[in-house]
């Protein structure tokens, strides 16, 4: 959260449209409770402020990112075949394998900082933190598949945003923006303008 509210600061960027998914979203959720004076509206995609018990969830996509040497493969489709065998999913691989480039000497790497990734995923599991209440609009999207948000969840979401409302988007699994990409953003641009 630390690095986003720097970038904000730095940058001298006011009234946000912040918008998170998963660990994003706990992201997200967390600035807009601790530096409101940012944030105009937020949009949290398929997480909930609780506790989530998830490190099985995670654990072939932490230990891809980890064990994958990339500097042994040459082909792009070798290092695709090889991280679908590690995590026996086609989205998850999906995501992993778009997050990786060639720098200038060719070699394959990481776009995101992975060492970060691993150290903090699991952190994704923890509930957000209660204190102050964030009353700016708020969207909470939810994929009818998805058992990361709940109803019961509903009056949690309420005491952190009282302001929110929550949309469910059918046919969606957790990976709500890449299930259903055109309702996805039809129902963040119909809230943000």
């Amino acid at each position: 959260m630390n690095l986003v509210m720097n970038l904000c600061l730095n940058n001298g960027l006011k009234d946000c449209i912040v918008i998170g998914h998963s660990m994003g979203g706990k992201v997200a959720m967390c600035l807009a409770l601790e530096h409101p004076e940012i944030i105009a509206k937020l949009v949290v995609v398929d997480i909930a402020p609780k506790e989530y018990f998830i490190y099985d969830y995670l654990r072939k996509m932490i230990e891809a990112i980890r064990d994958t040497k990339l500097n042994e493969f040459n082909k792009r489709t070798d290092l695709e075949a090889y991280i679908l065998s590690q995590v026996d999913d086609i989205r998850i691989a999906q995501f992993l394998t778009k997050n990786i480039q060639r720098n200038n000497r060719g070699e394959f790497e990481w776009k995101f900082y992975a060492e970060g990734i691993i150290r903090n995923m699991i952190n994704m599991g923890k509930a957000v933190e209660k204190g102050n209440l964030f009353e700016k609009p708020t969207l909470f999207i939810k994929g009818e598949k998805s058992k990361f948000i709940l109803n019961e969840d509903y009056a949690l979401i309420k005491e952190y945003f009282s302001n929110a409302e929550i949309q469910i988007i059918k046919n969606a699994g957790h990976w709500v923006h890449a299930d259903q990409p055109e309702e996805f953003l039809d129902r963040v641009l119909n809230f943000i303008l």
